[in-house]
């Protein structure tokens, strides 16, 4: 008898399922990174408050963030669709995968989950770069700031793995179809606490030991 989980879907349900984990993707992703992003932005006011120069003392900086995101969004998406596209071809025809399809499809949370970092790497190279302009800061100072935003956005890339995982988890069922794949493809138990915990506490660590004495004073 053929269990549920190994029946073959009809192209038209393999279909939508495919649009649906898409659409799953785009949502978390984005709301992930622009979460991440306000968190990062807020721990930043708290250790270096925006636009000393200016009367409006964070609206500045703010404003820059809300461009950034904005600009970078779209950019986001259309990246994530793409690479969805490529990955996915075969559910989105309704046919089932080829071996180096299935592979592929296994493969594709975590390179989806370390992809955004580039886009972290762009903000803040911009976001830097602004504050140099403007001269609110030294040079040490936007060096921590730069890598306060990075650490941060490392630890989203992480979050957004296991979320990635899940959400593609109706693909991997179509993807395998009573086969198993030729070696694992995801991680195991140790990994996913080890991930945790370097989400958890390993990163938050680094940033400490990162960071330079600050005057409080």
């Amino acid at each position: 008898m053929t269990s549920e989980a190994d029946r073959q879907p009809e192209p038209a349900e393999l279909r939508q399922i495919a649009r649906d984990v898409r659409m799953r993707l785009l949502v978390r992703l984005t709301g992930l990174h622009v979460i991440g992003g306000l968190v990062v932005f807020s721990y930043l006011q708290q250790v270096y408050p925006a636009s000393r120069a200016f009367d409006t003392p964070w609206l500045n900086d703010f404003a820059l963030l809300v461009i950034t995101e904005a600009v970078l969004a779209p950019v986001a998406w259309q990246w994530v669709a793409w690479h969805f596209r490529h990955t996915c071809r075969w559910a989105l025809d309704g046919r089932a995968p080829t071996p180096v399809e299935r592979f592929a499809v296994l493969q594709e949370p975590w390179r989806m989950a370390a992809r955004p970092f580039v886009l972290w790497l762009f903000a803040a190279t911009v976001i830097c770069g602004g504050i140099a302009v403007r001269g609110t800061y030294g040079g040490a100072e936007i060096a921590d700031l730069a890598q306060i935003m990075l650490i941060g956005g490392a630890a989203v890339c992480a979050v957004s793995y296991l979320v990635l995982e899940q959400a593609y988890r109706p693909l991997f069922a179509r993807a395998l179809a009573g086969e198993a794949p030729p070696r694992p493809s995801s991680l195991g138990v140790r990994p996913r606490l080890l991930l945790a915990w370097a989400v958890s506490s390993g990163i938050p660590l680094v940033g400490l030991t990162l960071s330079p004495l600050r005057a409080t004073g």
